[in-house]
């Protein structure tokens, strides 16, 4: 029965290309500050004349990615992040953000303010390379109140829940 459940979700998760990679153990700031820059990046530069619409969208990724870059910089190999994950699993990441229940704005305000860029900064740099972006088990210590709160979409974590209640 739950080998046929599983099988079932990996389906819809293909054909609905739901994102599995964003669960609550990746970086609580990684995923604020990647948020914030594609916000912020998103209208600044202008579409030069002459300059079709698919290579405008990949100079605005560039760009985000070279803000993130910028931000992050100051930790060692562990935020580490090639240019094509990032584009990957960005838009995932918008529409996990954007599409946030709006039952729960409180939940996201808090979750956002937690993980400000600001924040980061403030941080020290020892407190910052204990972080990573994939598998950040300090913000998952230090922030689980704030990580349980991102909204999850991960097929295995829901068959993982069905296990548990079924037990």
């Amino acid at each position: 029965m739950y080998h046929f459940i599983y099988k079932a979700v990996k389906f819809v998760e293909k054909r609905l290309k739901w994102p599995g990679h964003f669960c609550r153990n990746t970086c609580g700031f990684g995923k604020v500050v990647a948020f914030e820059l594609s916000r912020e990046v998103k209208n600044s530069p202008k579409q030069e004349p002459g300059e079709g619409y698919a290579k405008y969208q990949a100079r605005l990724l560039q760009e985000q990615f070279r803000q993130f870059k910028s931000v992050i910089s100051s930790v060692g190999n562990n935020f580490i992040i090639e240019y094509a994950k990032y584009v990957r699993k960005l838009p995932s990441l918008r529409d996990a953000i954007v599409k946030w229940s709006p039952r729960k704005l409180n939940e996201k305000k808090k979750y956002q303010e937690t993980f400000l860029r600001e924040n980061w900064k403030k941080l020290p740099e020892m407190r910052k390379n204990e972080d990573s972006f994939l598998s950040c088990k300090t913000c998952s210590l230090q922030f689980a109140d704030k990580q349980a709160l991102f909204p999850v979409k991960s097929a295995f974590l829901k068959v993982k829940a069905l296990n548990k209640l079924a037990s």
